[in-house]
């Protein structure tokens, strides 16, 4: 059922509703999605937020998102983590709107900006962050890719991104193959543009890989122990017969 929908710069945008899913499209490619009745929102956009829990979430985390969507991550990160501060940017003022009008994303600690992420980071000289989620994806021909190379000018933008994260912090990226998931992780010390420990979430009937690395350890027992402290053992239990977990 179509709740809302708009034409705007060439861009149509549809919000869907199936049960408890509300379920964000624009030129018919499927962008976000969010249920409110579940603990996960089904589809790839929860490996988007649950690598969260690879650091414990009960002390207040500094979050950076680069790529909104309708802010289906995020609610889920509010529902379940303590947050200090996240900060959203995202190029399309039309999902802003969306998901401060749909999803209710109008905590004070929640900070929506519309801007070029890639353009928005080089010029940020705030406080790093606990954990940077990178989907900046855009559609073509129908099929979804990615924005920024994650090792486009020798490595820049993910430098930069390491940049920005505290020592320990975790960056989620959304990655097109395992090979691009793979390629953020060297052993080797003296690799300095990629990260020294990765985990990777994939799901059956999706291509995408989400890559959750860090220059400290991340392992599957952190993850388990953090998620079932902040949201019960049964969730957990469902957020693993959902998804696949491996080493990089």
């Amino acid at each position: 059922m179509i709740v809302w929908q708009q034409y705007k710069k060439n861009n149509h945008y549809q919000l869907r509703k199936a049960g408890n899913s509300l379920r964000l499209y624009r030129n018919e490619v499927f962008h976000s999605q969010y249920n409110g009745g579940r603990f996960l929102n089904g589809g790839v956009w929860d490996m988007l937020w649950l690598p969260i829990f690879f650091r414990p979430v009960d002390r207040p985390l500094r979050i950076l998102m680069l790529g909104l969507g309708a802010g289906a991550a995020i609610k889920k990160i509010q529902q379940y983590a303590c947050i200090d501060q996240v900060i959203a940017v995202d190029i399309d003022a039309t999902h802003i709107y969306i998901a401060k009008k749909f999803l209710h994303l109008t905590d004070r600690t929640i900070s929506l900006k519309k801007a070029d992420a890639e353009q928005w980071l080089r010029r940020y000289n705030g406080p790093a962050f606990d954990i940077i989620i990178d989907d900046l994806f855009y559609e073509q021909d129908g099929e979804p890719l990615r924005a920024v190379d994650l090792h486009s000018n020798n490595g820049a933008w993910l430098s930069l991104l390491k940049r920005h994260l505290l020592k320990g912090g975790l960056l989620i990226a959304n990655c097109t193959s395992p090979a691009e998931a793979r390629s953020l992780v060297s052993k080797a010390s003296s690799s300095r543009r990629v990260f020294k420990y990765g985990m990777r979430f994939s799901k059956s009937a999706y291509a995408n890989i989400l890559a959750v690395v860090s220059d400290m350890p991340v392992t599957r027992q952190q993850w388990r122990v953090y998620l079932a402290a902040s949201a019960g053992s049964a969730r957990l239990k469902e957020a693993e017969a959902a998804h696949t977990l491996r080493s990089l």
